[in-house]
């Protein structure tokens, strides 16, 4: 995976250093079935990951905003906390993290749901009209505070 190679050179000075001697010692992939993960400090946090405040985030897309680096990140993690499922159709499920508390908290200080927080994720992997979609029912859904219609 040559474009995450290239950008583990880019972030080596916004990440802890713990993850930057984790990566060099072992490197920055393990077997998952078939695949290839990107390994995780200590089981948990992306190697990627940086810090503002106590708020995880990918130093690659940090990097993207910035205009510093030409690729968001991975789909996967660009769509995260929110994991794709399904071997017919994708399946979109939310996995919760104790890691994410403090983003969480956020987004719920700030008014924000999940689904807005990963409007650009979501149109990049399904496109305007599946988010759209999907937009409708969750306001629909937060409008009856999680009764359904």
């Amino acid at each position: 995976m040559p474009i995450l190679e290239r950008a583990w050179d880019e972030v080596r000075d916004l990440i802890p250093g713990l993850h930057r001697q984790e990566g060099d010692r072992l490197g920055l992939f393990v077997p998952d079935g078939e695949d290839l993960t990107i390994r995780c400090y200590d089981h948990r946090a992306c190697l990627f990951v940086m810090y503002e405040k106590d708020v995880a985030i990918c130093s690659i897309q940090k990097l993207h905003q910035e205009g510093r680096f030409d690729w968001p990140k991975p789909l996967s993690c660009h769509l995260f906390p929110i994991r794709v499922r399904g071997r017919r159709r994708d399946q979109l499920r939310y996995e919760e993290f104790s890691e994410c508390a403090p983003a969480l908290a956020l987004g719920e200080a700030e008014d924000v749901p999940l689904v807005d927080f990963l409007e650009v994720p979501l149109k990049r992997a399904y496109g305007a009209g599946v988010f759209t979609e999907l937009k409708t029912r969750s306001d629909a859904f937060h409008e009856t505070d999680g009764e359904g219609r």
